[in-house]
């Protein structure tokens, strides 16, 4: 897969330059949940707000699937 760096809301720069690399799906509860509190850690107070609010749009905790994305070296 190509990975190219862009802004939250996906806008990429002109001279954004592609990287190779590939994705896992992780699906081993363990794995799923040292990932969820890394990126828990990385992202503070916005991930709880966004937590928060898709559990009241929800109504509710929802299933997730987790990607492990790595660069090619």
């Amino acid at each position: 897969m190509l990975l190219v760096p862009c802004t939250r809301s996906g806008k990429v720069d002109e001279d954004a330059r592609p990287v190779a690399g590939s994705a896992e799906i992780v699906t081993e509860p363990a794995k799923m949940a040292r990932m969820t509190e890394l990126v828990r850690r990385k992202y503070g107070l916005a991930y709880r707000v966004l937590m928060l609010i898709e559990r009241i749009v929800v109504r509710g905790a929802r299933d997730r699937i987790m990607l492990r994305i790595t660069l090619s070296a």
